[in-house]
């Protein structure tokens, strides 16, 4: 109470000291009629000093609603026990209701004895205001947790639980004074770097999987939280996911399978060229043998030296060439059937895929020009998938041109980098598709073929797989004949 001091007499001898105090101050006798009003508690009271003056405080400041209170302030009074704190309710100028806090201070005169009691008073309204609008919010968030189907609770940093909605309690039980690891799981002691403590001393939210004694998985979300009082807590929800991976784990594995029955389908398609690739140097390697053998054989000694070393080193070099198609193949098969995407060269896609069908299509009398874009940024997918996609629709265009009757047949066999993405054309000089069945192509199944000729299940493939790496296939007719299947996918950005 700055400006006032121990001697009595000064409280009333100048009054305005107490008038400039903000708080409210009631000047009392020993007896509790009151002294002096000073100018904010008149002005909170409504009372002018001439009618407060020589009233008993308790008459006019304590709430007449709580009968008890007021007596037994009363009795303390009166046998000389003086409160040093209270509460009151009072009926203020305006009105209203206000609670206020009393703060009691004795002061003696130069005889020793008590000449006044000075109360000073501070409004407490505003604040149980907040602190009940908070409150009343917290009943109404508690009751909205308690509703969710996800396991929610208040986590202290004592290990105490300070709140747990329904679908919690039912999976853990009642809170019962227990501490989280005892909830959570049948622990006798806190866990080791806990990543729920973590937002206690970050501040930051936090997302984690735990999975429970019992093997159900929970997706973990911490949020840092304030109790009313300002003590810091955690938000922790707890959702089970347990199911959802099991779902994930089937998608896999029958995405795992999806990817199999393509492979095999385009081995399937792959196959005539390979056996027309294999068959060329092993008909080279026949060849050489038997000419070593009919020197030998026939004509009653071996040829000379150079002769044998030239035949050695082509049966060597038409063997290296079988190894090679041997280990791309290897390459394909042993290819992840889930692959992950990574950055990929387009143009390498290409030339590998024509390193198994170029022999068949030049036995069918067609020709592949290729035009690639050296510059062509890499794109984001999986090498053996994308040759998968280029010889399937290499094949498709092959069987189109075997169908008609040209006397030059062309496949082009283009790559170029456009709106942001890379593209592959492959364009063939036959008849084109038919409108009526342009949107039908890519469904699984669908084919033009003759019975026992194809399953119809090559594009459907090639669209699955472009798809899975985020890039789309369309088809068009040209203008002189023919269609182009174009191939656009995102750019690595690796």
């Amino acid at each position: 109470m700055g400006g006032l001091d121990n001697q009595a007499g000064s409280l009333v001898q100048h009054p305005d000291v107490l008038d400039a105090v903000s708080a409210l101050v009631t000047v009392l006798d020993p007896d509790g009629r009151i002294v002096y009003l000073n100018r904010a508690c008149r002005e909170a009271t409504g009372y002018t000093l001439e009618e407060a003056k020589g009233e008993y405080v308790w008459n006019l400041f304590l709430s007449p609603e709580d009968p008890g209170s007021v007596d037994t302030f009363v009795q303390e009074w009166e046998a000389g026990r003086y409160p040093k704190e209270y509460t009151s309710r009072l009926t203020a100028g305006d009105g209203g209701c206000h609670l206020i806090a009393w703060v009691n201070t004795i002061l003696y005169g130069e005889t020793g004895k008590i000449e006044y009691v000075v109360s000073t008073g501070t409004d407490l309204t505003a604040h149980m205001q907040v602190q009940e609008a908070l409150s009343t919010e917290q009943r109404q968030l508690f009751s909205l947790l308690d509703g969710l189907p996800v396991s929610v609770h208040l986590q202290a940093p004592d290990h105490s639980l300070r709140f747990a909605n329904r679908h919690f309690r039912d999976l853990f039980g009642d809170l019962e004074r227990r501490r989280c690891y005892e909830l959570l799981r049948d622990g006798n002691k806190p866990c080791v770097d806990c990543p729920t403590f973590r937002v206690f001393e970050s501040g930051q939210p936090q997302q984690w999987e735990w999975t429970r004694p019992n093997g159900r998985i929970y997706e973990v979300y911490d949020y840092p939280f304030q109790d009313l009082n300002g003590s810091p807590l955690v938000l922790k929800a707890l959702v089970d996911i347990t199911d959802l991976r099991r779902t994930e784990e089937e998608r896999q594995r029958l995405q795992a399978q999806t990817a199999l029955t393509e492979s095999l389908a385009s081995l399937a398609t792959m196959s005539a060229g390979i056996a027309h690739e294999i068959n060329q140097p092993l008909n080279a390697l026949k060849v050489t043998a038997d000419a070593l053998l009919y020197w030998y054989e026939e004509k009653g000694r071996p040829p000379d030296e150079e002769k044998v070393v030239r035949s050695l080193r082509r049966i060597s070099e038409q063997a290296a060439r079988i190894d090679e198609i041997i280990k791309h193949l290897r390459t394909f098969v042993r290819s992840e059937q889930v692959p992950k995407l990574k950055p990929c060269d387009f143009n390498n896609a290409v030339n590998g895929a024509l390193s198994i069908l170029g022999g068949q299509l030049s036995s069918h009398g067609i020709e592949v020009i290729k035009v690639l874009d050296k510059s062509l940024p890499k794109v984001l997918g999986d090498p053996s998938r994308l040759e998968e996609v280029i010889v399937n629709l290499l094949a498709n265009a092959m069987h189109a041109l075997d169908a008609v009757d040209r006397a030059v047949k062309e496949i082009l066999c283009r790559t170029r980098r456009f709106d942001g993405k890379v593209g592959l054309e492959i364009s063939d000089n036959a008849t084109g598709i038919r409108d009526e069945i342009r949107d039908k192509v890519f469904d699984p199944f669908f084919t033009t073929k003759e019975p026992g000729q194809g399953m119809g299940v090559g594009l459907s493939l090639v669209q699955a797989v472009v798809t899975r790496f985020g890039g789309v296939i369309h088809v068009s007719n040209n203008e002189k004949g023919g269609a182009t299947f174009t191939v656009e996918l995102p750019i690595s950005q690796n």
